[in-house]
């Protein structure tokens, strides 16, 4: 799972759009892009 894939699953989780997510933190357009990052997320064992 990537980074952005997590993002996204929590965020649908809470039934949010990403303008509602992200709120003045930083613009929908930039959070489109984060959640589109390949970056693989690898939790600490």
């Amino acid at each position: 799972m990537t980074i952005g894939e997590l993002l996204k699953q929590k965020r649908l989780e809470n039934n949010k759009t990403q303008k509602a997510w992200v709120g003045d933190i930083v613009s929908p357009s930039y959070y489109a892009k984060v959640e589109k990052i390949s970056i693989a997320f690898l939790p600490k064992i």
